[in-house]
């Protein structure tokens, strides 16, 4: 839990790249927390919850704009979708498509965005799930990509593909 909070605040600003459902809920989550902690503080300083000013819980949602922001479109990035998409916040029901996109599984293979975001075990290791893949399949998994979100290939033909080079049974 600390360990995806705190990968997430050392990327503050990168806004490029993928990140994993999981790491993306468990700072979420640590977010929540800190913020309801935040408004404990503040209503023991004398700051009712429904005053005007809540001070401490207001400085650790500031302390969090730009890592929420960054993590957010690395999570919109890992299911293939740009991070613009966090503009839908501001429109009526927008924030519940947003969570259902931040649900959504990550795509199975590396897309426009990048490789699939190394899973880490509770120990801190590289899980089984991200084996190390020769340099020339990455690029002819990258390319098969390309031609999937270009439409040239279907979710199956690209499916296909990406087993084979993987040198998986399709």
């Amino acid at each position: 839990m600390l360990r995806s909070y705190s990968k997430a605040l050392k990327k503050y600003a990168v806004f490029q790249g993928r990140t994993t459902r999981a790491e993306y809920w468990w700072f979420m989550l640590t977010l929540v927390f800190l913020l309801l902690l935040g408004l404990f503080i503040d209503e023991a300083l004398g700051y009712p919850i429904d005053g005007p000013v809540q001070p401490v819980t207001g400085l650790i949602w500031l302390v969090h704009l730009f890592p929420t922001l960054a993590i957010q479109a690395r999570r919109l990035h890992d299911i293939g979708r740009t991070g613009w998409w966090q503009l839908l916040a501001v429109v009526p029901l927008g924030l519940i498509v947003l969570i259902i996109f931040y649900a959504t599984a990550s795509e199975s293979g590396p897309n426009i965005y990048g490789q699939v975001p190394a899973e880490t075990s509770s120990a801190g290791r590289p899980s089984h799930s991200a084996a190390q893949i020769a340099p020339e399949v990455v690029d002819q998994l990258e390319k098969i990509a390309a031609l999937k979100a270009s439409g040239v290939l279907d979710q199956e033909e690209f499916q296909r593909l990406k087993s084979t080079l993987l040198g998986q049974k399709s």
